[in-house]
């Protein structure tokens, strides 16, 4: 038995597990998965048999030529909201990175909320106006784990004038191609949300937010690469707790 079959669905709350079962990044058969949109020309983004990177059958893999996201809406673009103070929001995601590039953020992963316009095809710039949560994680020969937020006023996902770092850790890095796990979780909390980002089952940086705006609605799933290099991505999982 693999993850592919037990961990999404397990989960209390689970509103989208994709283990690329189905060999397709659309809605495909796999119980609560999505569809997952390119946002940059020059993007190949297929699912693969990855049993001998990250271990679990297909994943996803990507890769940009010139960097972009990808993006997935949750189940019918709905809003998963914290409203009461403890409630929890957690992103969870298998990955690899090869031909690793040398940037300070060369891995990025967010929650969002696509302010009502939603992708729903390849190439589409619904996501100039995003705003959420997000991490940024420094690859090859650079240091530093970001932890943001981006209040979409720049139409660049990930990066661009909107995005305001909360935290960081200076010390971290990524500098090999095996398997990872990474998993951001946010919190509830009085007059604010805290926001943890756990890597291979350890807190790397934790922070509460409660400056203006703060982010409570979602309803996207974004990640975003650097030029030329391979993303791997599997077993993505979004789960909503009390």
């Amino acid at each position: 038995v693999t993850d592919d079959d037990v961990e999404g669905p397990t989960i209390p709350g689970t509103v989208v597990f994709d283990p690329f079962n189905d060999a397709t990044r659309m809605d495909g058969s796999d119980m609560r998965d999505v569809a997952w949109y390119v946002g940059a020309p020059n993007m190949d983004a297929a699912v693969v048999n990855d049993w001998s990177g990250i271990g679990d059958g297909n994943a996803l893999r990507v890769v940009a030529t010139n960097g972009g996201s990808v993006l997935g809406p949750s189940p019918g673009a709905q809003n998963i909201t914290l409203v009461n103070e403890g409630e929890n929001i957690s992103l969870r995601v298998n990955f690899r990175v090869q031909n690793i590039p040398d940037s300070p953020v060369g891995f990025r992963m967010g929650l969002y909320h696509d302010a009502g316009t939603t992708m729903t095809q390849d190439l589409m710039t619904a996501f100039d106006n995003d705003e959420g949560y997000l991490f940024r994680l420094a690859t090859g020969n650079q240091t530093g784990l970001t932890v943001d937020a981006e209040s979409g006023t720049n139409g660049t996902i990930t990066m661009g004038s909107d995005v305001f770092a909360l935290a960081n850790n200076n010390t971290f890095n990524l500098n090999e191609a095996t398997s990872h796990s990474a998993e951001m979780i946010l919190t509830k909390m009085p007059g604010g949300v805290f926001v943890e980002v756990v890597i291979d089952g350890t807190t790397m940086v934790s922070v509460a937010d409660t400056v203006a705006p703060i982010f409570t609605n979602f309803n996207e799933i974004a990640f975003d690469h650097e030029p030329n290099a391979q993303y791997w991505y599997d077993n993505i999982t979004l789960a909503k707790s009390s």
